[in-house]
């Protein structure tokens, strides 16, 4: 038995003492295998996609890998994840891919799976890490497309629709085509692409979706497809031609009924016209007869003003003059023999006198205004409102006035006029802070709607603005002549001269607080 043993062993390992050679050769397959088998299982990092696709062909059939912050591009079709990177484009498919959706950043960790097609990852986890970045698409062409550079990539392509929008079970399909090239375009929720079902044939559309080649590895692929993530990634870009043979026939006949219509409107438009063009000749003709008719009746009217000035003028003046002067030298030659009633009659009928005798030339100076021509030119505000102060003080010598005036913008227009203007609302301002033991007025400027207003407080009475719209008005007064003197044409006068300078004034005031009236000057009227 022994000895039959050792022939065995003999005709199975040859020699005594090759066994334990043979022994060694299996040992060390056995442990090189084992090596093999713990780097399979060890998931292997890549920082990048194409670093991955580079070194494929050198590693073992469903390596584990682990790829780091890459992008979610495509989370839709049959739980199949497109990823991307600056890089490159990969599949992804996992049985679980979770809550994942397009534009997270995430990392990826699955086997590596090499077929005659396209190297892709399955059995794949994703693991989120908190940011979201929006995948770019590439702009591409169908040529580059067909070169594999951009399989597996989110990607931009133009093309013209061929055929209508169908439905393929649940998808919708469409078929374009590139220049020479045809190619697909899918999109996996046909429910939220009805609008897309109203897009013709011929139509020019821009897709953004991704590049699946399908094509066998080695090989010219000759079409390929565009999985679209939703409606949206459907870009019209032209519509189909409109102009056909049938459409332009039916366009002619509808220009030549036009056309023949046409003509038949211009024939009675051009009746009308005339007949239309006699009346409003007739209508000219009779305005123009009213215009010289009204311009006439003007022309009268201002001579009778004029006549009515020269009649206040002289004709009412002088009686006025000679009841001043007579009761004047009676209280003056008199006032020793006449009783204090008589002394105080003459004085109450002179008063009147001198005030009748203001009102007439304050009557004339408005009616004059209207009629004055505008001599225009640059003023210097700062200095003109200083004089008009000056003037205005210098007829108050005993009283205590502080002026605060600012630096005043210039201003064009009549100089004699606005000295009338800012002389009498000084006048105001003097006469309704009489009251006040330390009279303040302030002379500045104000912004009001983009434009300058000049401005002249004072700390007087001041008025109840519920009365403001009697302010401007011709002999219109809110004190009375016990409590301060005037005549109320004043301010009527400052409008007057204001608004012919194509500008406006207004006041703002509070009772026992003190008043600020605003000049806002325009463009002044061109007359001469």
């Amino acid at each position: 038995m022994n000895s039959s043993r050792s022939k065995i062993g003999l005709a199975l390992y040859g020699k005594p003492g090759l066994h334990r050679l043979f022994l060694f050769l299996i040992l060390t397959y056995w442990t090189s295998e084992a090596s093999l088998f713990a780097a399979a299982s060890s998931p292997r990092p890549f920082g990048s996609i194409a670093e991955l696709l580079a070194a494929s062909a050198q590693m073992p059939v469903e390596q584990p890998v682990v790829l780091t912050n890459v992008i979610v591009a495509y989370a839709q079709e049959f739980r199949s994840v497109f990823i991307q990177d600056p890089s490159g484009g990969l599949l992804a498919s996992s049985e679980d891919p979770g809550k994942i959706k397009v534009g997270d950043v995430v990392k990826v960790s699955g086997r590596l799976v090499k077929d005659g097609f396209s190297d892709f990852l399955r059995g794949c986890k994703f693991e989120g890490t908190g940011r979201t970045m929006i995948p770019k698409a590439v702009p591409v062409s169908a040529k580059e497309l067909l070169d594999r550079r951009f399989d597996m990539r989110l990607v931009q392509i133009e093309g013209k629709l061929e055929t209508e929008i169908g439905r393929a079970g649940d998808i919708l399909q469409f078929n374009l085509r590139s220049g020479t090239v045809f190619f697909r375009a899918e999109l996996t929720q046909p429910e939220t692409g009805k609008q897309l079902e109203d897009l013709l044939p011929e139509s020019i559309v821009r897709l953004t979706g991704i590049c699946s080649i399908g094509a066998i590895r080695g090989s010219q692929p000759s079409t390929f497809r565009v999985l679209l993530r939703s409606p949206a990634d459907v870009l019209l870009v032209r519509p189909p031609p409109l102009w056909t043979l049938d459409r332009t026939l039916i366009l002619l006949a509808i220009v030549s009924c036009i056309t023949l219509l046409a003509f038949a409107w211009i024939f009675s438009l051009r009746y009308q016209v005339r007949r239309k063009t006699e009346v409003i000749q007739n209508l000219n003709n009779s305005l123009a007869r009213k215009v010289e008719a009204r311009t006439a009746e003007l022309v009268y009217a201002n001579k009778e003003l004029e006549t009515f000035s020269y009649s206040i003028s002289h004709d009412l003046k002088a009686p006025l003059r000679a009841i001043r002067n007579f009761s004047q030298f009676l209280a003056d030659d008199y006032a020793q023999t006449l009783p204090d009633e008589a002394r105080r009659f003459v004085k109450l009928i002179n008063d009147g006198a001198q005030r009748m005798d203001r009102l007439i030339e304050d009557l004339l100076l408005f009616s004059r205004l209207s009629r004055t021509p505008l001599r225009r030119q640059t003023i210097d505000m700062t200095v003109l409102l200083r004089e008009c102060f000056n003037d205005v003080k210098a007829g108050v010598p005993d009283r205590s006035i502080e002026l605060c005036l600012n630096s005043l913008p210039g201003a064009e227009g009549d100089l004699a006029l606005l000295r009338q203007v800012f002389i009498n609302l000084f006048s105001n301002a003097v006469k309704y802070t009489r009251p006040r033991p330390e009279a303040r007025i302030e002379v500045g400027v104000a912004p009001v709607d983009g434009q300058t207003a000049y401005y002249i407080k004072d700390n007087g009475v001041g008025f109840d603005m519920k009365y403001v719209h009697k302010l401007f008005g011709v002999f219109q007064r809110l004190h009375s002549l016990e409590e301060f003197e005037g005549t109320g044409a004043g301010l009527a006068i400052v409008q007057q001269i204001v608004r012919r300078h194509g500008g406006r004034v207004w006041a703002e005031s509070t009772l026992n607080e003190g008043a600020t009236f605003f000049v806002m000057l325009g463009k002044p009227e061109t007359t001469g």
